[in-house]
């Protein structure tokens, strides 16, 4: 296959394993990560795996806008059309940090990212002609409550784990609507709740948090199966025609009745176009 494609969070993890099965299957992958030793790492082992000399790292901090709407740039200026997306960048913060633009970090990365990038590269997709996209999101979306005047728990008290969650609902409220905005462009957005997986993610944690965590990485899944269900949705036949869905196993199901919530995916879009436009100047429309 000659697709082109691109996953962010790449240069570890569920990521990596999802950017080693798109070289596989032939085609261009660019993997996105915020550390050059990594990226060229990356890159290196899976030149070493699958044999593909195609594969091209672009260094983005994901936290900075204005980095991201610098690596759509670059990717346009180097690629004629985008045919895989896959929003895999995620973080869990024990504390609530900012980044330089002023943004809560948790909901900058988990969210605001996936969204700004993908907006910006839909002419990419568009020209692919069937176009794929994936957001990485979990089933702890089940327990995210948005505040729309308090998105960034700057009047709210912080906890790590509700604003993970609320940023994992995010993803598939933002899924959802976009899956409706692109549904005549040959382009399909689906989302996926990998499981349990033994990944980075949380270890900047608390000690209190990370002993929490035991147990989940005692009976998580390895990555290479939590990046199962990611890889089917950008490759499998089986799905090409199928958008606005949240996958576990492999399998449709349906997520919370809040992220069904029409009115709350538009909210959702309008705030996030507010907030990515104050700080990079790309207001999505």
């Amino acid at each position: 296959m000659n697709h082109i494609s691109m996953v962010t969070g790449a240069t570890g993890g569920m990521g990596l394993e999802t950017a080693k099965a798109l070289a596989l299957d032939g085609g261009t992958v660019v993997v996105v990560g915020r550390n050059d030793e990594k990226g060229k790492k990356a890159v290196k082992k899976i030149i070493e795996v699958t044999g593909n000399q195609n594969i091209i790292f672009m260094k983005a901090d994901l936290s900075s806008m204005q980095e991201v709407k610098e690596l759509a740039d670059a990717f346009q200026r180097l690629f004629p059309k985008l045919d895989i997306l896959v929003n895999n960048v995620g973080v869990s913060l024990s504390t609530r940090n900012e980044t330089a633009e002023g943004l809560e970090k948790t909901f900058a990365i988990n969210h605001l990212a996936s969204f700004l990038l993908t907006n910006l590269l839909l002419e990419s997709l568009r020209a692919s002609g069937k176009a794929r996209v994936i957001n990485i999101a979990s089933t702890l979306h089940k327990h995210g409550r948005l505040d729309m005047e308090d998105l960034q728990f700057k009047q709210r008290k912080y906890s790590g784990f509700r604003a993970y969650n609320q940023s994992k609902l995010c993803n598939i409220l933002f899924t959802y609507e976009l899956a409706r905005r692109v549904e005549e462009d040959g382009i399909t957005v689906n989302t996926v709740c990998p499981g349990w997986v033994n990944t980075q993610l949380g270890n900047d944690r608390t000690l209190t948090a990370k002993l929490l965590r035991i147990p989940v990485k005692l009976f998580a899944k390895p990555v290479e199966r939590g990046a199962e269900t990611a890889i089917y949705l950008a490759l499998s036949p089986e799905v090409e025609n199928i958008t606005g869905k949240y996958f576990v196993d492999k399998k449709p199901q349906a997520s919370s009745s809040d992220s069904y919530n029409s009115s709350l995916q538009q909210q959702l879009w309008q705030k996030s176009s507010e907030l990515v436009g104050s700080v990079c100047g790309n207001r999505i429309t």
